[in-house]
């Protein structure tokens, strides 16, 4: 292998992206180009959109980092540059020279994202300022219709920020997992995204677009969302447990016929041990709310039949006696309740 070729799969390395060294290879990119080459460059070198934005923002990075040199990153940022320009160089102009024009125009080049959902950084910063002053510029000349047409136009430059932002982070989440806090990070970022998918897509190609559920720690990822979805509840029955218990006790006592919970119930007020009690209070819950649930008859396969009290409860909480046994636990339940 050659030195530069070496010194190009180092890099890549470094940016965990060694996928795309045979694209750079194709388009015989070497070490020293990659100093120089632009957008439109990669958009060449490299076809698919979801590598090209990733390493396009971390080979600009590197260069802004080693060299100095200064590169627009995603589209976005040109996007918020040029709607500065367009709109805020005529009250620029009233209060600093064309010279002043050019520095704001270089320091718009970069927005740090990473573990973020919406834009931000300098870049952004100086943004909404500048939006801001134009606002205030425009009400004491009693521009309303055009501060009224300028909020419409910032909603639509942030959706598209938004857009490319939330692309790119679901791209490289369906990539790379190894840095399990910063997949965290991620899928907090792309929680919008999900939603929007989950109205427009079936499960099955719900969960062939977040492969990520398919990982061992998905529980995280679950939670996440849950606390999105409903903040502040996520620790709701654990923290109201005791109390539940408290009033659903004379519920109970009231209201459970079946002999089997009557024998239940007695055996939780008698035990001291504190995981049976929770168990056996939460299994009752069946015999005060019976189940509608139907299945095959294992006969023919046509007929219906009801989920018996035992069934479920079973089907509600299942008990283990180790842990090892889950898996033939759940087959166990399956083959018996849903089997034709």
């Amino acid at each position: 292998m050659e030195a530069d070729e070496e010194k190009i799969l180092a890099l890549l390395k470094d940016f965990q992206m060694e996928s795309i060294f045979d694209y750079l290879k194709a388009a015989k990119i070497t070490f020293e180009s990659l100093k120089s080459c632009d957008k439109e460059d990669l958009r060449e070198a490299i076809p698919p959109l979801g590598l090209r934005i990733e390493f396009r923002e971390k080979l600009f990075h590197w260069r802004k980092t080693v060299f100095g040199i200064d590169d627009e990153t995603l589209s976005a940022p040109s996007k918020v540059a040029d709607w500065i320009i367009h709109n805020c160089s005529s009250s620029v102009s009233e209060k600093s020279d064309s010279s002043n024009l050019k520095v704001l125009q270089r320091e718009y080049y970069f927005i740090p994202r990473k573990g973020r959902a919406n834009a931000g950084g300098k870049l952004m910063s100086r943004y909404r300022n500048q939006r801001s002053k134009k606002a205030k510029y425009e009400s004491t000349a009693g521009s309303i219709s055009c501060i009224e047409e300028e909020s419409h136009n910032e909603e639509d430059l942030t959706d598209e920020v938004d857009s490319s932002i939330g692309i790119a982070l679901k791209d490289s989440l369906n990539r790379d997992c190894s840095d399990w806090e910063e997949v965290k990070d991620k899928w907090c970022s792309t929680f919008h995204m999900r939603q929007s998918d989950l109205e427009s897509m079936d499960p099955i190609e719900f969960l062939k677009n977040w492969t990520r559920l398919s990982d061992a720690r998905a529980s995280d990822l679950i939670n996440i969302d849950f606390d999105k979805l409903y903040p502040t509840k996520k620790e709701n029955l654990f923290l109201k447990w005791n109390h539940f218990k408290i009033n659903i006790t004379n519920y109970y006592e009231e209201n459970l016929t079946n002999s089997h919970c009557k024998e239940q119930f007695s055996d939780a007020k008698k035990t001291k041990n504190k995981d049976a009690e929770d168990y056996l209070f939460a299994i009752l819950l069946s015999g005060v709310l019976p189940s509608s649930a139907r299945f095959k008859d294992n006969v023919g396969g046509k007929k219906r039949k009801k989920a018996t009290l035992i069934e479920a409860q079973e089907s509600f909480i299942l008990r283990l006696i180790n842990i090892n046994d889950y898996t033939n636990k759940v087959s166990s339940v399956i083959n018996k309740s849903y089997a034709a």
